[in-house]
């Protein structure tokens, strides 16, 4: 299994091998996955798992240490788990738009309960509608615009914890559309107070 962090290439995880004493030992893969990735301050993976048993690796480091894994695989894996810090990306499909991808990433984690976050008005998201439209599963909570309570913390701040009050108990999923770092970092310190996943 590689992976890839924000702090650039880490070498094979030396769990990967199935010939390691690692591979059937969680306590040795976890203590190993801390010291190799922990330590250096990683705050996501995006890793390239081979079988149904890295996939789970991944699942419990991802829910155990609280960072968000993105795992990329040729065929998608069956999940138990509804981990919303653990994302499967399968390259099986070529998928053409960035509405595609959203949705492909909604399908394969069960993330059929959504509300929608737009922070540019003029972001069109049109293609990403009609595509969970199409697919009886989806439901769409509430449309959030911040567009005009971006400009001060407070304002986005009050406004927000009022939007996501009225959700919390319906709409465990936010997709969030136009949104710069910035924002997204205010908007991940907020929605995490409320139970949300951004």
């Amino acid at each position: 299994m590689a992976i890839e962090a924000g702090l650039g290439d880490l070498p094979l995880l030396p769990f990967s091998s199935p010939s390691s004493p690692w591979s059937s030992d969680p306590f040795s893969f976890l203590q190993s996955v801390c010291h190799t990735v922990v330590v250096q301050g990683v705050s996501a993976l995006l890793a390239f798992p081979q079988s149904q048993g890295e996939m789970m690796e991944l699942d419990l480091v991802s829910s155990v240490l609280h960072i968000p894994v993105i795992s990329i695989v040729r065929h998608e894996f069956p999940r138990e788990s509804q981990n919303p810090l653990h994302l499967q990306l399968s390259l099986e499909n070529s998928l053409s738009s960035d509405a595609d991808v959203t949705v492909s990433i909604l399908t394969m984690n069960n993330w059929y309960n959504f509300s929608l976050l737009l922070c540019q008005e003029d972001w069109n998201v049109t293609d990403f509608l009609l595509l969970t439209q199409k697919n009886s599963k989806f439901h769409l909570g509430s449309v959030i615009n911040i567009t005009t309570n971006l400009s001060s913390t407070d304002d986005l701040l009050s406004f927000l914890q009022v939007q996501l009050e009225s959700i919390k108990n319906s709409t465990p999923t936010m997709v969030m559309f136009g949104c710069d770092m910035e924002s997204i970092r205010q908007i991940f310190e907020i929605t995490t107070q409320f139970g949300v996943t951004p």
